[in-house]
């Protein structure tokens, strides 16, 4: 695909995140998230399984582990912004007999989080920034460390607050590949 085809479908891919965010907050705004958390300020992090759903990242990695923390701050009327710092480990996967591949991600993501009082779902959505690496170990032992992308993604959510303190967020990223990934969060 050329470079103008590959902007083109990012642009699509963004526009279809956006109006997805718009209708999921215009439904279900009455009934969203949140119980207690109106404090100014919340710190947390995350511990999740992210799933493949492209065929490029599937081709190369099972499920991965993830660890995140994360700070949230409050604005007015339930929403927050909130930044994470993301590291996913792919784990090792044999592709080929003899050839073996390591995979890990990090990435740093923007949210905004909208609670309400009335319930403990709410939703969220995200733009950040990714870069995943790989280590391929060759059957001889010789290993090489590659870069195999750095780039955007934008992320759609929710989660459910159990208490003040734990809840669980499914989140869905698009950017080169794509992925869900299901976390228990802790806040402080």
């Amino acid at each position: 695909m050329s470079e103008l085809g590959v902007k083109s479908m990012n642009a699509v891919k963004i526009r279809i995140a956006r109006a997805a965010i718009m209708c999921a907050a215009a439904l279900i705004t009455p009934q969203l998230a949140g119980q207690e958390l109106w404090s100014t300020t919340k710190y947390g992090f995350q511990v999740g399984v992210l799933l493949p759903a492209g065929d490029d990242l599937k081709a190369v990695a099972e499920t991965g582990l993830g660890v995140s923390g994360y700070l949230e701050q409050m604005w007015s009327n339930g929403w927050a912004i909130r930044g994470r710092l993301e590291y996913t480990y792919f784990g090792e996967k044999e592709i080929d007999s003899g050839l073996k591949v390591n995979i890990n991600q990090t990435g740093a993501m923007l949210d905004v989080v909208y609670y309400s009082r009335n319930t403990s779902l709410y939703p969220f959505a995200g733009i950040g920034y990714f870069t995943r690496s790989a280590e391929r170990t060759y059957a001889a032992g010789r290993k090489e460390d590659l870069e195999l992308f750095s780039q955007f993604a934008v992320t759609l959510g929710g989660g459910w607050n159990f208490t003040n303190h734990l809840g669980v967020e499914i989140k869905y990223s698009i950017c080169e590949s794509s992925w869900a990934q299901v976390s228990l969060l802790y806040r402080f």
